[in-house]
């Protein structure tokens, strides 16, 4: 099985067959570890999630899918990140309200169907291309390629396939029940997308699964490379502010060249926007690079050399927002990030410009320096409205 190069990716072969990892479990997982943080450590048996540390059985079988992997190790666990997929799971979730149904009958996967398509239409699809392009389905594939689509018996099944991947992968393992501690939470995906069913034996769909246009996975990179990934970014977050000072001025006005000066400092600047903030509008989530806009809170003229580059004093806009935010015809509250818009802005222009009362900036935005410049264009808000009115 070299076409399956899960080392490369940090994944091991306990990773790709774990359970019981019920579907809304591992929903509810990417939630926490989006939002409280979730760390794994290796046997925990309890659900309790205590000292914030997660089932294992069901963290191991995130990393396998591609959802999370493991960060830093802190007290004998490890800090759990979202890959790429499950952060773009995380978005689609928005502002959950309610916890998924961790149970394993079929009831239980109806329930969690319902509670996916509940948060957002495209979070079920995304799930599923998440799940089609993963270790354990292609691994699924093959062996349903080679021994069939139809089990008289779901125990058979259970062991047949646990035993035929451990040989796949020269692995060998004296655990009892295996395949049927270890498989169930992959069959209830399978069972949640539509592609195997459970009538006394087990059938897999098979015109479904043929026909099924797998993704291709996205390359994972090894725990050196992101550990020098990041690295990287934060020599680039970290400019000097001894020699940006030498160059321009404490407050940033020394006449080196005004062009190379600002054209220098804003790139610094929205490049740092782009790294913190996902590279997309924080309001309308545009990502053509070339329309977006570093954005400074407390205005760049009144700003010293720090303040110019600090990517607290800056939201990434698109072009038609930024001209609002830098006119102070919006602005954030500095405590809840809600959306401010100037009773001047006409109600179709305010549809036109993707503009919402209900908008707030995310919490993770509203750091401590941030406010500080949002109550400055708050202020300034505040006063353009009465000079308007």
């Amino acid at each position: 099985m070299n076409k399956y190069d899960i080392e490369s990716q940090n994944i091991e072969f306990k990773n790709l067959f774990s359970g019981p990892a019920p579907v809304g479990r591992i929903l509810n997982y990417v939630y926490l570890i989006g939002t409280t943080g979730l760390k794994h450590k290796n046997g925990n048996r309890t659900t309790s999630l205590k000292d914030g540390i997660g089932y294992a059985w069901t963290t191991e079988f995130m990393i396998g899918l591609g959802i999370a992997y493991l960060g830093s190790p802190v007290n004998n666990a490890f800090i759990l990140k979202l890959t790429e997929d499950g952060q773009a799971l995380f978005d689609l979730m928005g502002k959950k309200t309610f916890e998924f149904n961790e149970g394993f009958h079929d009831n239980d996967i109806e329930t969690v169907k319902v509670q996916i398509d509940s948060l957002h239409p495209d979070l079920y699809t995304t799930f599923k291309e998440v799940f089609l392009k993963s270790y354990p389905f292609l691994i699924l594939n093959d062996y349903l390629n080679e021994k069939g689509y139809y089990f008289s018996e779901l125990r058979t099944f259970y062991d047949d396939f646990f035993f035929w991947a451990e040989n796949k992968f020269n692995i060998s393992s004296d655990e009892e029940n295996a395949g049927y501690n270890r498989l169930p939470s992959l069959i209830q995906l399978c069972k949640l997308f539509d592609l195997a069913e459970t009538d006394g034996g087990l059938v897999f769909k098979t015109s479904k699964i043929r026909h099924q246009q797998i993704p291709t996975i996205k390359r994972a990179y090894t725990r050196e490379e992101l550990k020098e990934s990041a690295e990287k970014e934060q020599k680039i977050l970290e400019f000097s502010a001894e020699d940006l000072v030498s160059r321009y001025g404490e407050d940033g006005t020394v006449v080196v060249s005004a062009i190379v000066r600002n054209s220098s400092l804003q790139s610094k600047f929205k490049h740092n926007l782009m790294i913190k903030q996902k590279s997309k509008c924080v309001i309308c989530g545009m990502e053509q690079k070339e329309l977006l806009i570093g954005s400074h809170i407390k205005s760049s003229a009144e700003s010293d050399v720090n303040e110019k580059i600090d990517h607290n004093n800056g939201l990434l806009l698109c072009c038609n927002h930024d001209k609002l935010f830098d006119k102070h015809l919006i602005s954030f509250d500095d405590i809840t990030g809600k959306i401010m818009i100037s009773r001047c802005l006409k109600q179709d222009d305010i549809k036109r410009l993707n503009l919402s009362d209900d908008f707030a900036l995310d919490k993770a935005l509203l750091t401590e320096e941030r406010q500080k410049y949002l109550r400055i264009h708050n202020s300034k808000f505040k006063e353009e409205e009465i000079l308007r009115n």
